[in-house]
């Protein structure tokens, strides 16, 4: 940004267009931007005692590096799940060589790629007194992004089939990586099997870009004829239009959050076959599964956001999508259940590679005595009651993430889909320093949960005043009718009430009192966002 920035400067042809034209292309570059901002004011006010200098600056420097990958890996605008080369076809018409444009970008990152991790060591890891390698953790960062742009670039002529591949060769210099350092091989063996990864991802990734300009993706014969093979009678009609609308919204997004789950859960899981197995590390691992499918949902939820497929760097609805003979209530309805379909799937998925991952390792006895451990104190209602509930508040927080981030982008409005994309990555980034700074200095814990009760009713009233102010809206726009917002209610009310009584019975009261976590619970089930999704769409389609 400041290199162009400079470059209109000197030409004299800088102005509020072409600033907001720079903010448009780079909204990563000003959260990093932002978060460099607050770790130079952390300095400045406490330079002796920076608690989260440090927990700040990882964070910035692993989003600059997924940043300077995406960028050198040309993939803004790729579409993973497609079925040809994730490469701009743009360029294919441009009179250079395939070599360029193969080679050119790759050398151009990974170059980029060993610099930045040269610089990270030399600048901030080793002055923080962190004994770290420059050799080998150099060259698989390069050979990781031979084998990433391989795998973009190859033109799979199948949908998902990108993703099939990715799932059982994109991880291998890092699985390799591991395996090499932790039965202590030596470090020339590590070396040349990254550099064998390197060379081979290089030379695949020149073959896809070559095959995609010349138009030759895989065939595969036998697809259509498994298509043919489907009857009419297999297709059968929908009964009801928010059916139908489920459909068409699991079709366009239903899989993106299984899809990341099949990609990041395999990765999870290899510390089950490469670390000891103690119950420190088996529930560090445990732990970090299941973290996946709830941090990943917001990742999948914003998706959501781009109404228009067909044009880029808009997002309202299409006309066709605007003139759908369908109420807003169907619309929202379909959204709710496809939503609903994905988390399952996707919980569904983590939990089978678990429990195999467990099984093949061999660890099962181990998580069985722990299991034993954990229950041997506790009753056999409390025990089945936590069985229960575990899975149904994971299930639904990855539900809530999955609609919760869908809403600004289903208002239309640039603005607003950018601001809360700003704003959640600053109240993100304070949160991780608040976080920190608290860790640090444990002496001001006992004022966090001083006013915890106070934090916690005041979210509580708040949340219960968006809602009614979104319901009234529904109720005087007629998008609702009064029937539905008491049967929904009703069903809302019942769910909250059975969730607050079994989390006032199996939280112990000398950590919390009964009403925190009741008012915890009322907070975690969706209620003023997804009021606010019909309004959203309603003003969405009357732009």
């Amino acid at each position: 940004m400041l290199g162009q920035i400079w470059g209109w400067l000197q030409k004299g042809e800088l102005d509020s267009n072409k600033i907001k034209a720079v903010q448009d292309s780079s909204p990563l570059g000003l959260v990093l931007a932002a978060g460099l901002a607050t770790l130079f004011i952390m300095v400045a006010v406490d330079p002796v005692n920076s608690s989260g200098v440090t927990g700040l600056a990882c964070i910035m420097l692993v989003l600059g590096l997924f940043y300077l990958v995406a960028v050198c890996a040309l993939g803004f605008d790729t579409d993973v799940a497609g079925a040809g080369s994730c490469y701009p076809a743009r360029m294919f018409t441009l009179p250079v060589s395939t070599a360029s444009l193969a080679l050119g970008p790759l050398v151009l990152g990974a170059t980029s790629i060993v610099l930045y991790w040269i610089g990270t060591v030399v600048l901030v890891l080793r002055p923080w007194g962190m004994k770290v390698p420059l050799d080998w953790p150099a060259l698989l960062f390069a050979a990781q992004f031979a084998v990433l742009l391989a795998l973009l670039w190859w033109p799979f002529g199948l949908q998902w089939a990108r993703v099939v591949a990715g799932i059982f060769v994109g991880h291998l210099p890092i699985t390799g990586t591991i395996y090499a350092v932790n039965t202590g091989e030596p470090v020339e063996r590590l070396l040349a099997f990254l550099g064998i990864v390197l060379v081979i991802g290089t030379a695949l990734a020149y073959l896809g870009v070559a095959r995609s300009r010349c138009g030759v993706p895989l065939r595969w014969y036998w697809v259509p004829s498994l298509r043919a093979a489907r009857t009419d009678s297999e297709f059968r009609p929908f009964r009801t239009v928010w059916q139908a609308q489920a459909w068409f919204e699991w079709r366009r997004h239903g899989f993106v959050l299984p899809g990341m789950m099949l990609l990041m859960v395999p990765l999870c899981l290899l510390p089950f076959f490469l670390d000891e197995r103690n119950p420190e590390r088996l529930f560090r691992d445990f732990l970090l599964v299941i973290s996946m499918p709830v941090c990943f949902a917001g990742m999948a939820g914003a998706s959501v956001g781009k109404q228009n497929a067909w044009v880029r760097d808009y997002h309202g609805l299409s006309s066709y999508g605007a003139t759908r003979p369908v109420t807003t209530a169907s619309m929202v309805a379909g959204l709710l259940r496809a939503a609903a379909r994905s988390a399952f799937f996707a919980w569904a998925l983590a939990g089978t590679m678990t429990v195999a991952a467990v099984f093949f390792s061999g660890s099962h006895r181990e998580v069985a005595k722990m299991w034993q451990d954990w229950s041997v104190n506790r009753s056999a209602l409390e025990v089945a009651g936590i069985a229960v509930v575990v899975p149904v508040l994971l299930l639904l927080i990855t539900w809530k993430r999955l609609i919760e981030n869908q809403l600004f982008g289903l208002t239309g409005r640039e603005w607003i889909i950018k601001g809360s994309m700003f704003g959640g990555a600053s109240i993100f980034t304070a949160g991780v320093v608040l976080t920190l700074w608290l860790m640090v200095n444990t002496s001001y814990m006992r004022y966090l949960f001083l006013y915890l009760p106070w934090l916690l009713s005041v979210a509580v009233i708040l949340k219960f005043a968006l809602a009614s102010v979104a319901i009234r809206q529904l109720r005087r726009r007629r998008i609702l009718t009064n029937s539905t917002l008491a049967r929904l209610g009703v069903l809302w009310l019942v769910f909250a009430v059975a969730l607050i009584a079994m989390a006032t019975w199996l939280v112990p009261v000398k950590y919390f009192s009964h009403y925190e976590p009741a008012m915890a619970v009322v907070l975690m089930i969706p209620l003023a966002r997804m009021s606010a999704m019909p309004l959203a769409i309603d003003w969405n389609r009357h732009r």
